[in-house]
């Protein structure tokens, strides 16, 4: 039901803006809790998030989960909120949430010529290809290292919540009805509960 991205101040979404990885990990917060449970009541604890870091609660809380062990640095005690997300990051990320409690046993294998077996990042990669979440490229590529767009990160998102694409509608100035992410955008810009959808 969650509302949990927005457009800038200046009507615009900026579809192939890159996100940063405090920014993934705060959409995916807002999709699985309740930000007044833990927004401003927990804190990171990585040595270069700022306690008072706008996305220190979000951050906080995936790291009480345990969920940023593999998109951490030196040791578990540096995160790089700032730092550009890339596919395979936010695509163990997704991996991370689907399967709290214990490993998916629907791992199926696929081979991407840029996805090597020594990728730390290869299970949550064909995890999230096989259950039709993240998408490879018809070039038989995943481009794990490219860095992940706006549009691409909420396609992504509603995939794995199974929220429906809304039907086109011209919301934010800079994403036209033609735009390939233009519903993705809409859903998830609208929480379920606002009425928007019943009236589309």
């Amino acid at each position: 039901n969650a509302h949990y991205v927005a457009g800038y101040d200046n009507g615009t979404f900026a579809p192939q803006n890159n996100m940063t990885k405090a920014e993934a990990v705060t959409l995916l917060a807002r999709v699985i809790a309740d930000e007044s449970l833990f927004k401003g009541k927990i804190t990171a604890s990585f040595k270069d998030v700022e306690k008072d870091a706008w996305y220190s609660s979000y951050i906080g809380l995936f790291q009480r989960m345990g969920l940023l062990d593999k998109v951490s640095d030196n040791g578990g005690t540096l995160f790089h909120p700032n730092d550009k997300i890339t596919r395979a990051e936010f695509t163990q990320l997704v991996y991370e949430v689907a399967t709290v409690g214990g490993a998916s046993d629907s791992i199926k294998l696929r081979s991407f010529s840029d996805v090597k077996e020594t990728n730390k990042y290869r299970n949550a990669i064909f995890y999230a290809v096989s259950n039709n979440i993240v998408l490879g490229y018809d070039d038989g590529t995943f481009r794990p290292e490219a860095e992940i767009t706006r549009a691409e990160t909420v396609a992504v998102i509603n995939r794995y919540a199974e929220r429906k694409p809304l039907k086109e509608t011209r919301r934010f100035a800079d994403v036209p009805v033609s735009h390939w992410a233009n519903r993705q955008i809409a859903a998830a810009s609208e929480s379920e509960s606002s009425g928007y959808w019943e009236k589309n």
